[in-house]
């Protein structure tokens, strides 16, 4: 079974819905694949009712809010990050620097990061058939699931250091002080 996955907090613009309407369209088509969603929210139990709904029993784990994220991600062989809205998130950054190949839809950070088919794929928000498509690609193409993964991470790991991090964040700082003069 190909383990697909995402980590956050289940509220309505992490778009949790259109993944678990992804999974039930590819599981039709055959594909052997599970979910697990690492994280806790007002969501939970109508993620857990579309899930039933959907005939998902055992294919999908809420796994509830997590400390050990990277033991997580480890577990995945893609990550799939269905976000609605989003600033440079935190969960894609460590998903990309863990090497998994990666699906992310075109929220703000996301776009910069992957650059569609070099670093990942990038499907338009609430598109189920997208994310089918990009699932389906990745499954059936794991030397190019692969070099996105690959891909993904060099960038990471040579552009977001800690130290890197610290560096833009002392430069914003210096430049706001500055220009308040």
């Amino acid at each position: 079974s190909i383990i697909l996955g995402t980590v956050g907090i289940l509220i309505e613009r992490k778009g949790h819905r259109y993944l678990i309407q992804a999974v039930s369209e590819i599981i039709k088509e055959g594909l052997d694949v599970s979910l697990i969603i690492a994280g806790e929210g007002i969501l939970r139990k109508e993620l857990e009712t579309l899930s039933d709904q959907l005939g998902l029993n055992g294919r999908i784990k809420l796994l509830g809010f997590r400390e050990d994220v990277p033991q997580i991600l480890s577990l995945m062989d893609i990550f799939v990050f269905p976000s609605l809205w989003e600033g440079m998130s935190l969960a894609l950054l460590e998903a990309m620097a863990s090497g998994l190949p990666v699906i992310s839809t075109d929220v703000h950070g996301a776009v910069d990061l992957i650059q569609d088919n070099k670093r990942g794929i990038l499907v338009e928000k609430k598109d189920v058939k997208g994310l089918v498509g990009a699932i389906r690609y990745l499954i059936c193409n794991p030397d190019e699931a692969k070099r996105m993964g690959q891909e993904a991470q060099r960038l990471i790991c040579e552009n977001y250091t800690l130290k890197e991090q610290i560096g833009r964040i002392e430069n914003l700082y210096i430049t706001v002080c500055h220009s308040s003069r």
